[in-house]
């Protein structure tokens, strides 16, 4: 399948959700950053827009998470796993109910889970890991 790559003009005539020139710029200097500092095309869409919006955005990758603590300092971010906890608490869903969603976001979705966050994995999944020994 090729990517389809939209340009500035489409994007502003689409009817899309529109991006300011100010949000399309940002997300050009992040996707063209040198290699070693480039963030993928979602994460640097993502970033544009909350950035100039003050908005908060769910990021899951080390790299995006480093890059934006230390280059965007007012850009708020979670990740999905607390995105879920957050959920789960406050819909009243059982441990178990977490548990086999966070599973499956891992294993089908491939849901990656900051370094930061494994002891609130090891948490939330506990009870499966014991159970597989």
């Amino acid at each position: 399948m090729r990517k389809r790559l939209v340009s500035w003009r489409n994007l502003v005539s689409s009817g899309e959700p529109r991006w300011i020139v100010t949000e399309y710029s940002h997300f050009l200097s992040l996707v063209q950053a040198p290699l070693g500092q480039r963030l993928d095309s979602g994460e640097s869409a993502s970033l544009a827009v909350a950035h100039n919006r003050s908005l908060t955005v769910v990021l899951d990758e080390n790299k995006a998470r480093s890059f934006t603590a230390n280059h965007l300092p007012r850009v708020t971010y979670v990740s999905t796993l607390c995105l879920f906890v957050s959920a789960a608490v406050r819909s009243g869903w059982s441990r178990s109910r977490l548990r086999e969603l966070v599973t499956s976001a891992r294993v089908n979705a491939r849901m990656g889970v900051p370094r930061e966050e494994g002891g609130l994995l090891a948490t939330v999944i506990e009870e499966v890991v014991a159970r597989g020994r």
